[in-house]
């Protein structure tokens, strides 16, 4: 009878995530495996599992003899975007710990671009910058300040430029503005510092991106609280 039962639920479940009709609670990753039928696991718990062997080392899988870590962190940035996107702040917490412990691990420039894994990176910035700006728990926003950064030096310089550019052309919040311009004037100093040609911060490029600083208040006047504004 339970495993009737279980084979009853799976069925149901798997309707309800095909026609998108699930809760951010019952959210499932559904593992089509030719000829064994279909595996469904709840993101959440798959999300904590991940953060359990590669934050908390539980269990004795040695990954870095296996993987890379950022093949890890490839295949677990959809766990990461998850857990920042949810309220609680226990979930928050793993996915910022996930982020930052896989990320530390990486050389500098390391994540070369390339379209899918680019849209992946966005998703979590965007996601650590709701962090940042939006949770209730400042040690949580000020984790999302500190990971952010070294998040973005893992980018190589192609990646680096269209997420700054991404981020500054909707950017709203004096705060992350700041913390953006500042990236980029680290950028545009190693550009201009180096002897190697840099053709993302410097020239045409350069100029694109600095008309995005430089743009004025939408409520320029009176209204408006120029000293927010102080680092465009």
């Amino acid at each position: 009878m339970e495993y009737i039962w279980k084979n009853n639920q799976r069925e149901e479940s798997t309707s309800k995530a095909r026609n998108g009709d699930v809760t951010s609670e019952e959210t499932l990753l559904i593992d089509e495996d030719e000829g064994q039928g279909n595996t469904l696991y709840p993101v959440l718990g798959l999300s904590c599992f991940v953060y359990l062997l590669l934050v908390e080392e539980m269990g004795d899988m040695n990954f870095p003899a296996v993987f890379s870590f950022r093949y890890l962190l490839k295949i677990n940035m959809k766990s990461i975007i998850f857990l920042l996107n949810r309220t609680e702040h226990c979930a928050i917490y793993k996915g910022l710990e996930l982020l930052d412990t896989l990320s530390k691990r990486l050389k500098e420039k390391s994540l070369v671009y390339s379209y899918n894994e680019f849209k992946d990176i966005t998703d979590i910035v965007k996601a650590l910058i709701n962090v940042m700006t939006m949770c209730s728990s400042k040690k949580l926003r000020l984790k999302g300040v500190r990971v952010l950064p070294n998040l973005v030096s893992k980018l190589d310089t192609r990646s680096q430029y269209g997420l700054l550019y991404t981020i500054l052309q909707d950017c709203s919040h004096p705060g992350v503005a700041g913390l953006m311009i500042y990236l980029l004037k680290e950028q545009v100093n190693q550009a201009l510092g180096s002897s190697v040609d840099e053709a993302w911060f410097q020239g045409s490029r350069l100029m694109s991106i600095l008309q995005l600083v430089f743009k004025p208040p939408s409520e320029a006047g009176t209204e408006k609280d120029l000293v927010q504004e102080t680092d465009r």
